[in-house]
Order: C-alpha cells, then structure tokens, then sequence
C-alpha cells in the first residue's frame, strides 16, 4: 500500500473520484439528517403533549410514518423511570414496520427482563444536548428482525431530560441506495460506523455472522472490520487507514475536551456498551473534525498493490461522514479509474443539488412535521373550547364587571371569529410548505433505476419552483419573466431525476445569461424585459420536444464550437467544472436515444431545444 497516489496521470484522474464521494456523502448525510429532523420533531411533539397514552398512540405513528418511507424500519418513545407515569418504572411506545409497510405496535421492550434503561442507545441520550441526535452502532432489531441501526434524540421537559426518541433506519434500505451510487462510481463502496463495524457491504454474508442470544434466539449482526481481516488478510491496508483516521479523531478529542474519557467509563458501567465504544461516543461529543463550510469530505486515498475483491491494483477513497462519523470507502481499480471518468460525471452533477437540497430540506422538515403533528390537534382543542365558551356565554349571558370588561379589552367577539381563520391559515401554510418538499423529492429523484412514465411538465415545473428565488429581481437586477407555452404531451419513458438535471441545467444558464454582465442589444432598451420562454410539443409520430428559449447575450461564435466539449467553461475559476452541458448531451442522447442542440445568436439570445422519443429505447 502506498500512502499517497505517486503517478501524476492517476492522481488527476481520481480527483473526479473524490468528488464524486464527497457527492455521495452529501446524500447520505441528507438522508441521515431527514431521520434526524424527523426524531427531533416527534421529541418537540412529545414533550408538549399531555400525558395520555391514547394521545401518544394516536400522533406519533402519523410522524413517525413519514410518508410511508420504507428507509425508516420503525421508532419509539423511551421514558425515565417514573417520568410519563408516576407509578411506572418502565414505559416505552416502541413501533415496527412489518411486510406489509404497516406501523405496528409492539409492547416488547416494556415486558422484557431486562428492560431498556441499559441500552447502548439509550443510555447516551442524557449527553446529547436539546437537538442533537446521535446514532448507534448497526444490530438486528429482536421483534422485526431486520438489521438496523437506530438515531437517538433526547427528550427534555422543564430543561429536564425526560427520555429519548428514536428512528431506525433498515440497512437493507441503505445497501439499496448506496448499490445506486456504486453503480456510478465504476468500483464498489462499503460503509464503516464510528467503532469500525460494518454498515453496509457488497456481499452481505462476508460481514455477517450469526450469534444465539441466552434465550436462545438466533440473530445475525454485522462484524468489525478488524474481524474481518482475520478472515481476509487483504483488506489489512484498510484497516491501517481506518486506525489512522481514529488516531485523528481522539487526538483532536483530547485537545478539545479532558472529559471524554469520564464519559466513557460512566457508559460502559452503565450499559452494555465497551469501554472503546463509549470512548469513541464522547469523542465525536467534541466534534473534532467540524467544519461549518467543508464541502470536501475526502480524507485520505492510497494506492492498493492488490485489492481483496477486485484481485488487482486499486486505489481506495476514504471519506468521514459529518457528525456521525461513519467512515465510507469507494475502491476502484486502476485500470478503470480514467475509463470511468464519463460514468462518473453525471454523478458529479448531484454534488450541487445535494448542497441545494440539505439546507432546503432540513429547514423544512422541522417545522412541517412538527404543524402537521399537532396543527389537527389544535383545531380540534379550539372547536371544543371556543364550544365551552359559548355554553358559558348563553348560561351566564350577565356575567360579572371583570369577565365582561376583560372580553371587551381582548375584542372576545372577534377573537372567536378570527382565531378558527388563523388555524386555517396555518394549515394553509404547512400544506405549502408539504408541497415544496415533495417538488424537491420529485425534482431529485435519486433513487430511479429503471425508466418511468413521467410527466415532462412536472419536472419542468417542479425545476422553475426550486429556481424562484433567482428568477426575482435582485439588486441591480431585474427579475425574470417565465413564459410557459405547453402543449398536449403524452407521459414518457424516461429516467425522470436525469431529465430534471437536464432542465436545471439548461435554466441556470440561461438564467446566469440573463443576470450576467455583457448585456444583449435588446437589452439596453427601456422596454426589454429578461424573458425565459419554454415550449414544448409533439414534434412527429412518437416523438416530443422541448426548447428553453432566453432573450439573453447569445453565445460568442468561437464559445459556440466547444460548448458540449467536458470540462470546458466560460466561468471564473472555482466557478464551475465545465461538466454541465456535456453531461446533458449524454443523458440526452446515450440514455434516452434523443437529440440536444442549440441556436444562438449573439445580442439576441440562444434557444436549447431537447427531442425524446416517448417509448425508452432498451439498448443496454
């Protein structure tokens, strides 16, 4: 193994590599962080509702439901002894998914000898602050019977920590997801969690093994990948990357934090949880390598002289997840490493909408979920008290001088009038707020693998509302005229996410067109107006069209001939890759079997013009 990549020609080749991983990392940390804002709301939820098991029975499965995502395996409510009942020492509201993809409800842990107060994810639940979630090492869950690993976010009432929240996330799941990224990548990816133990694998059954509890219940578990080595002596330089990466993390630990230590041996007295585990736990309390404005989550990459799977020479790709710190290996071989350059650059593209998407959706996931688990609820309290209200109002239609002077200064009339218009307003509110998420899931599309009928307007649609912010007028910038000239298209067989990165493509340069600072002839008269027109239509038998049209500059003549050509870009350096048009001639053309091509004439502006043919040609 050698420690850096020496040859120039490979050193340059892999850097598209380590963006792509650095993309892949930002998905997945989007992913974890969906679970995340999901356990922190039901928490929120929790400790604002009374103490009714009819009431937790009732809310917290519609949350917890997200959607129907089959990435959330199950979740639960853990109390402190005596803290949800005065006479119950153990009381937990534990959900499981079953086959069907139904919520079920399982009393199990509340019924167990042993209980769930010495839990390894449990018990770290007092040292995370108010927010923060923390995440378990991967175990088979005892009722469901899937392998799993579980976020934990802490309860606290009155500044008081009352319990946990948790949400588990299926590993078979996640292994789906990342099989997409590898796909990609032109080599394979596994995934380590903060104590080594595997998360995911390519071939589930090496990192496997079953174990019998003392009840006598098989279970299957995933191993560390020091275990693995034994059995695997090859993957050894993975495991010097992965001591090395742990050397960093605890040594930057100490310097931040002397009490991660006591930390540890207060979780591995009161758990089951190792001594090295419950170190590494309070280490990543400190957080040591933070970093508010990284976008590059490469660690470190090495030469392989053989690697174990691919049985030749390699070069392996080591990334840290923020926060969780999981460690994400992509490993390719050398000899694919140029040749899958192509493959690798449509990937590259997801980089910039993972950085879109992280902010828009953790910020809108958090106060979604907590209006839509208690908005209903709300309504329902004013009706019954607003009806109380009224059966005062015409039991006692006198009432006494304070009563009858307090309703005047608070305008009780039209309180009771206006309060129903708030609640109403409110769910307003969330449903849009619902809406603009789901154009963000349905823009994104990550996870499509096969062709699908789609409707070509809704991802055009779906891509202008992600870019409203940079169609209105800023300063010393006009706004954006959008004109929408649609006609009567049948759905077409498509990889629909890949459509969407064409239409957010082509939009954003036409936008930066519009916005930039060599303006078009047309431009300098007072009645110009920066105009983005998109039409679309049948174009002949079985075939459709798309043109996005701006009244922009144009496009010099010497520009015009390297426009699809990789990495070729007109922008200021550090600006962009000079990926993004050739990539959508190749997911136009080598994916959907269409046509791109353009018309531009400087001063006036240019026109992109996309033709598909409605049924998927099958040529792979």
């Amino acid at each position: 193994m050698s420690p850096q990549l020496k040859n120039p020609f490979l050193l340059e080749s892999s850097q598209l590599t380590g963006q792509i991983g650095s993309a892949f990392i930002l998905h997945l940390f989007t992913q974890l962080r969906e679970m995340e804002t999901l356990a922190r709301s039901i928490a929120l939820t929790v400790a604002h509702l009374p103490p009714h098991d009819e009431l937790i029975q009732q809310v917290v499965p519609e949350v917890l439901n997200y959607q129907g995502d089959r990435l959330i395996a199950g979740g639960g409510i853990w109390f402190e002894p005596y803290q949800f009942h005065p006479d119950k020492e153990r009381c937990s509201f534990f959900w499981a998914r079953n086959s069907a993809g139904t919520l079920v409800f399982l009393d199990g842990y509340n019924q167990a000898e042993a209980g769930y107060h010495r839990e390894s994810w449990y018990v770290v639940g007092p040292y995370a602050k108010p927010g923060q979630s923390l995440w378990s090492k991967s175990y088979m869950d005892p009722y469901s019977r899937e392998l799993m690993i579980t976020c934990t976010t802490p309860i606290f009432k009155d500044a008081n920590f009352a319990g946990v929240v948790t949400v588990d996330l299926t590993l078979e799941s996640l292994q789906t997801r990342v099989n997409w990224w590898q796909q990609k990548s032109g080599g394979y990816i596994f995934i380590l969690d903060r104590n080594n133990q595997f998360i995911t694998f390519p071939d589930r059954e090496q990192v496997t093994r079953t174990y019998t509890t003392r009840h006598g219940k098989k279970l299957e578990k995933f191993i560390s990948i020091h275990e693995f080595v034994e059995t695997f002596p090859l993957f050894s330089p993975f495991l010097t990357m992965v001591n090395e990466m742990d050397g960093v993390v605890l040594g930057e630990a100490s310097a931040r934090s002397s009490s991660y230590a006591d930390i540890a041996q207060i979780l591995s007295q009161g758990s089951d949880m190792e001594y090295e585990e419950g170190q590494m736990f309070a280490a990543i309390l400190a957080d040591p390598l933070n970093s508010s404005d990284r976008t590059d989550y490469l660690f470190q990459k090495y030469e392989l002289d053989r690697d174990g799977l691919l049985q030749e020479p390699a070069i392996a790709f080591l990334f840290h997840v923020p926060e969780v710190y999981w460690k994400v290996f992509i490993v390719i071989s050398r000899s694919e490493v140029n040749a899958t350059t192509h493959n690798l650059i449509q990937a590259d593209k997801m980089a910039t909408l993972g950085q879109m998407l992280v902010g828009v959706t953790h910020e809108l996931n958090n106060p979604l979920n907590f209006l839509v688990g208690n908005l209903s609820h709300a309504q329902h309290y004013m009706l019954d008290l607003l009806n109380i209200l009224n059966l005062y109002q015409l039991a006692y239609p006198e009432p006494p001088p304070d009563i009858e002077k307090t309703a005047e200064q608070i305008d009780l009339e039209f309180l009771k009038e206006d309060l129903p218009k708030l609640l109403s307003s409110m769910q307003i509110g969330a449903d849009r707020t619902s809406e603009i998420i789901k154009a963000l899931k349905r823009f994104s599309r990550f996870d499509d693998e096969e062709y699908k009928s789609t409707d070509l307007h809704e991802g055009i649609d779906n891509t202008l509302l992600l870019l409203s912010n940079r169609l209105k007028s800023q300063s010393k910038k006009p706004g954006i005229q959008v004109q929408r000239k649609y006609g009567n298209l049948p759905l077409v067989e498509c990889f629909p996410g890949q459509l969407n990165q064409v239409f957010m493509n082509v939009l954003v340069n036409a936008i930066d067109a519009l916005q930039g600072t060599t303006p078009a002839k047309n431009q300098l008269t007072p009645e110009y107006t920066p105009t983005i027109s998109v039409h679309t239509d049948v174009v002949r038998s079985g075939w459709v069209m798309i043109s996005i049209q701006d009244n922009g500059p144009g496009i010099p003549p010497e520009v015009q001939e390297q426009i699809f050509t990789p990495f070729f870009t007109t922008k200021a350096l550090g600006k962009g890759t000079g990926l993004g048009l050739a990539i959508c001639r190749q997911i136009i053309t080598e994916r959907h079997g269409g046509t791109l091509r353009f018309t531009s004439t400087p001063g006036e502006g240019t026109e992109f013009v996309i033709e598909l043919p409605v049924q998927a040609h099958n040529d792979e």
